[in-house]
């Protein structure tokens, strides 16, 4: 707080406070000391927010947290009895990467992610403000970023697309400084290098992070021609694309290796998606009904819609001080961050809904135009009292939405129930089929229970399904004469319509329901005239865990599989009630 004292002893005894605040530009000191506190205070909160809850109800998140578990327990035959790990098949490294190493200190996978998922959080005000410094914008801008990125889209899980941001900011904020004319030459191989180092850790976290960043990468170079000259544009263009040699390698090498241009995400054994092959678009009208719902409705109370109008208002009081900063002399800033935000939004509106399964697509883009929309606000801050201002309605916001979600955090805590309890009565190493029949929340307007069965596989061991396998996406894959009978498409959103226990009776050790609190499971479900019905193990006011009987047949069979058996037992129940009726005529005819 150095630049305080000098205030006291100076400036005090020869201006006003009046001439103070409105007369002159803060200090390049006090601009460095409010740009920190923000940062420190934001990334404590975003540590809190995430290291505190015993478990995140981010609804992909066990999954994720299933396949790192199953990489870091090759060591452990409950985890590499069932599968192997093939890091060139997927581009979901970094997070995984970065997971298993942690995991060796802390102790456990769970905590080990949510330590990533903390410090890209913590992160991203600091790689808004990097990009802002680079367009020189105001610094504090950057910190706007902490509000929509605890978003729809982090709730859902993509922990792989949300973390790829940041980056992507920092990769833009470095081709920025490599454009300028006063870059040294040496500064210039510092930056290419920085750039492609940036670029591949993009790819190998997100396919969708690094696209955008090829896109805006070429669409911020030639928005700054204007400032910075063809020459400089053409030479930056050069750069950049011999620092993306070793990205485009890898997304290529990824492309071939994982045929995700021909598959997509099909799920294992289903021929093609549901809904077709190929590109599906949205139409406008719906996509513009959910440009806010697609970033902050997360709960139903409206609590994210309170968050959203705050996040607004503060950009549109920013869009009209805009106009009442004169320019100064001959400033020149280039209207790159304003063409990047202009994309996003066409992006969001025109780009695909859904490849072969892959989505949304589009949704995403809203996001990252929320994390572009302050280069709205004014080029520059004039003075002391609109910079403290800006800076005391971000600090109060980022407040605000750190109390909203803590708070429904620990409620869909508490929601989630005794589910650890009831794992724990499941032996390690088994197989359990995760059977949600309510997905949902009464807090959180998403299907937060919709993978919790995955918990199984990171607590105990095993193999837990349904999981992402089945997508191929990830660097984890079944081995050999281990992988589940193939799901029906969308099997996890339904399992009362979609579950044949026939078909999987001989496979999963265990089951686990979740209902509505003090709720039955239909008799349905198990429901079977050749099997026995699985023993209820242990139960709570949600949760039940089913173990499977030792003797499943309900009557004995000389046939060696549940499949033969069942073959059988259709032929047997044909000629019961079939074969009489056509053979009666026959009879009747053959008396004399």
């Amino acid at each position: 707080m150095r630049w305080i004292s000098k205030l006291r002893i100076t400036n005090l005894r020869t201006i006003s406070w009046r001439q103070w605040l409105f007369s002159e530009q803060p200090t390049q000191a006090e601009r460095k000391t409010v740009q920190l506190m923000l940062l420190v205070g934001i990334g404590i909160s975003m540590m809190a927010l995430v290291l505190v809850p015993n478990h995140l109800p981010f609804v992909d998140l066990p999954q994720h947290l299933g396949n790192i578990a199953a990489i870091h327990g090759q060591h452990d035959p409950i985890w590499s009895t069932f599968f192997e790990v093939r890091w060139a098949d997927s581009q979901y490294l970094f997070f995984y990467a970065f997971s298993h190493v942690v995991a060796y200190l802390v102790g456990d996978v769970e905590t080990a992610a949510k330590i990533y998922i903390g410090l890209f959080l913590a992160i991203t005000p600091a790689a808004g403000m990097f990009f802002f410094k680079a367009h020189q914008r105001p610094v504090i801008y950057g910190a706007l970023a902490a509000i929509p990125i605890v978003s729809v889209q982090l709730f859902w899980g993509w922990i792989n697309f949300v973390s790829s941001l940041p980056i992507t900011l920092v990769g833009l904020g470095c081709l920025a400084h490599l454009a300028r004319p006063e870059s040294r030459p040496g500064q210039h191989r510092k930056l290419t290098i920085a750039f492609g180092a940036i670029a591949l850790l993009c790819i190998y976290t997100h396919a969708i992070g690094y696209a955008w960043l090829a896109l805006a990468a070429l669409v911020q170079t030639l928005a700054m021609g204007p400032l910075v000259g063809r020459k400089n544009v053409l030479r930056t263009l050069l750069q950049g694309l011999l620092a993306a040699v070793p990205s485009v390698g890898a997304l290529t090498f990824w492309i071939v290796k994982s045929g995700i241009l021909s598959t997509g995400h099909t799920p294992r054994g289903v021929e093609k998606v549901a809904k077709g092959d190929g590109l599906i678009f949205e139409h406008v009208g719906e996509a513009l009904h959910k440009w806010l719902h697609n970033t902050f409705a997360i709960y139903f109370d409206g609590s994210g819609d309170e968050i959203a109008l705050a996040f607004v208002g503060t950009i549109l009081l920013l869009i009209l001080l805009r106009g009442f900063v004169p320019r100064v002399g001959e400033e020149k800033r280039s209207i790159a961050p304003e063409a990047l935000f202009v994309v996003a939004i066409v992006l969001y509106f025109f780009a695909p809904h859904e490849y072969r399964g892959i989505w949304p697509l589009d949704y995403r883009f809203i996001l990252i135009a929320f994390l572009l929309i302050p280069a709205l606000g004014p080029t520059r801050l004039p003075n002391r009292a609109m910079f403290y201002g800006i800076a005391l309605s971000l600090a109060l916001i980022c407040n605000q939405s750190y109390v909203v979600h803590r708070r429904h955090i620990r409620w869909l805590n508490t929601e989630m129930g005794q589910l650890d309890t009831v794992l724990a009565q499941a032996e390690p190493g088994k197989r359990l089929l995760g059977m949600p029949l309510d997905v949902g929340s009464r807090i959180a307007a998403l299907g937060v229970f919709l993978h919790t069965h995955m918990y199984y596989q990171v607590q105990r061991g095993g193999l837990a399904s349904y999981s992402f396998l089945e997508l191929a996406l990830a660097p984890v894959r079944f081995r050999p004469g281990v992988a589940p009978p193939p799901f029906v498409d969308k099997f996890e959103w339904d399992p009362l319509a979609r579950f044949e226990y026939d078909r999987y009776v001989d496979y999963f050790d265990y089951y686990l329901v979740r209902t509505r609190p003090k709720r039955e499971v239909p008799d349905t479900l198990f429901h079977s005239e050749l099997y026995v019905a699985p023993r209820i193990k242990v139960a709570s006011d949600r949760w039940k865990l089913y173990e499977r009987v030792p003797k499943t047949l309900r009557a004995p069979s000389p046939y060696k599989t549940p499949a033969v058996a069942l073959e059988q037992w259709k032929w047997e129940k044909w000629k019961e009630t079939t074969v009489p009726k056509i053979a009666a005529p026959a009879a009747e005819s053959s008396v004399p």
